[in-house]
């Protein structure tokens, strides 16, 4: 089932077009959403919603608002149309970024000792895929997740010491 891209209202500001912090003039959000029903666990039907935000021209978004392309609710435009991966990493996606935190206790994610980094974003690549740490962690080498500077202090304690000599073992054999 192909998921269906639409705009939604940012519920942190209350708006559609949501201004730019920094040049409010010149740019802004647009907070889109998918919702897709997923079957998981033996049969029980799940609805996942994900959230992204697109950044373009305050005089684009206002010509996709008067020309009735862009309205809340609604599918994005064709041409728009694609889905809503996620990504995550050990390193921060941008300046300043938060990290991931549990909704339910406010706690920081992390993965072996290192908080965890989220982004989801729009694509219109069909074989983009969620990238995970997880799964990701198992897929690449280390220091293409951890700089060298996070990876030495991650290591320092005994249990970080442990978790990354399993690691080796089970992914390299060594």
């Amino acid at each position: 089932m192909q998921e269906i891209v639409k705009f939604v209202v940012n519920p942190n500001t209350g708006l559609l077009i949501t201004p730019s912090s920094t040049k409010p003039d010149e740019w802004c959000t647009v907070m889109v959403q998918s919702v897709k029903t997923l079957i998981v666990n033996d049969g029980l039907l799940v609805d996942q919603t994900r959230n992204a935000f697109l950044t373009m021209a305050v005089e684009k978004a206002n010509q996709m608002v008067t020309s009735g392309e862009m309205v809340a609710d609604k599918p994005v435009p064709d041409y728009l149309q694609g889905k809503i991966v996620i990504k995550e990493s050990l390193i921060p996606f941008r300046d300043n970024q938060q990290p991931k935190v549990n909704p339910q206790t406010g706690e920081v994610i992390t993965y072996l000792g290192q908080a965890v980094y989220r982004k989801t974003l729009l694509t219109q690549n069909p074989t983009e895929k969620d990238e995970f740490v997880k799964e990701w962690f198992g897929k690449r080498q280390m220091a293409e997740l951890i700089p060298n500077e996070a990876l030495e202090s991650t290591v320092t304690n005994q249990k970080s010491d442990v978790l990354f000599e399993e690691f080796m073992q089970e992914e390299f054999a060594v």
